[in-house]
């Protein structure tokens, strides 16, 4: 299982035994809060970047900007769009 780790910056994976490993970590990792798997191996994860984006005016959400998806190669490979 593949977890964001808002406050670090951060995607996780939680193993079969129940240990959790950082599998990245970066500044430029802002909310990582969507997953999906796509052909090829890949695991894209969207930043949202909400602490830039609610109950902020657009001004705010420009200058924060861009908002970005990433991708990486996944441990074992999913179903595309799961």
């Amino acid at each position: 299982i593949y977890l964001g780790d808002m406050e670090r910056y951060a995607i996780h994976v939680l193993r079969p035994g129940g240990g959790l490993q950082t599998l990245v970590q970066s500044p430029r990792l802002r909310w990582p809060d969507g997953f999906s798997f796509g052909p090829g191996g890949w695991l894209y994860v969207s930043c949202s970047s909400l602490q830039h984006v609610l109950f902020r005016d657009a001004a705010h959400v420009r200058a924060n900007a861009p908002y970005r998806i990433f991708r990486l190669r996944a441990e074992s490979p999913g179903t595309p769009g799961q």
